[in-house]
């Protein structure tokens, strides 16, 4: 073992961290804006309410398939 080798293993694990935080970031703010346009659409009848349902059905499959337990929780729905 390289005397860096430890220190990369960390740098690795700071950045999958870091990269899974921005995610959920994004995740969030999608979800919300998602949520706004839903609000909007509600009540504009040229929308159907089935495309509104594929939407939050897409959102909730990405919740679902994402790694970090707290988005699969709704957990950032109460914020």
């Amino acid at each position: 073992m390289y005397s860096g080798e430890g220190e990369h293993r960390s740098s690795m694990g700071e950045w999958q961290e870091n990269n899974s935080r921005h995610l959920s970031a994004a995740m969030f703010c999608l979800r919300s804006r998602l949520q706004e346009l839903a609000q909007e659409l509600a009540g504009d009848e040229s929308v159907g309410p089935e495309a509104i349902s594929q939407g939050e059905a897409a959102m909730a499959e990405a919740e679902a398939n994402h790694p970090r337990h707290h988005l699969k929780l709704g957990i950032f729905d109460k914020i």
